[in-house]
């Protein structure tokens, strides 16, 4: 196998693992067996939206040059309520 495909296929299964508990799996039977294939278009668009903030997040990031969570986070914050830099700013301050 080559190396290239198992490292996506490790990523898809790591993304999805947070989500597919016996919970989810069960909510998924019941819907699946009551409506049948009538509700795969909000899974289609679900599928979309969460593709879009994906691509959209990784492009700010890349612009910014920062990690997401800190792309957002003005260097210069003229407001009263942030007066620190972006370079110290941790998400556990």
């Amino acid at each position: 196998m080559n190396k290239g495909w198992l490292q996506i296929a490790l990523g898809v299964l790591t993304a999805t693992g947070g989500f597919v508990d016996v919970g989810a799996i069960s909510t998924a039977g019941a819907a699946g067996s009551t409506f049948g294939f009538g509700l795969v278009w909000a899974m289609l668009l679900g599928t979309l939206a969460i593709m879009l903030l994906v691509e959209m997040s990784g492009r700010l990031a890349a612009v910014s040059g920062k990690p997401t969570p800190m792309a957002s986070v003005s260097g210069s914050a003229s407001s009263s309520t942030s007066s620190r830099s972006s370079a110290s700013w941790s998400p556990t301050a």
